[in-house]
């Protein structure tokens, strides 16, 4: 997944008791679909279009239901392209 935009959505506290990952963007996870969306007044400077690879980040992987997926083995979610 070289190149893909990595997006953190564990909370403050799951962070700092796990630690942060360098480069990612942190965006609260009720907030992705608007901040990731390219014609979005409120997206974030990284969506620059539909087909962007975007890795979710989260806790558990239960948060990432409403991203289109379901974790693969190691978390990841293949397709999650928002």
């Amino acid at each position: 997944m070289r190149g893909a935009l990595i997006v953190d959505t564990r909370t403050e506290t799951q962070r700092a008791g796990a630690g942060e990952l360098p480069g990612a963007v942190v965006i609260d996870r009720t907030r992705l679909d608007w901040r990731l969306d390219p014609a979005s007044d409120a997206r974030i400077a990284e969506a620059t279009g539909y087909d962007i690879e975007v890795v979710v980040v989260c806790r558990q992987g239960v948060q990432l239901a409403p991203c289109g997926g379901e974790p693969a083995p190691g978390g990841s979610v293949p397709g999650d392209r928002h």
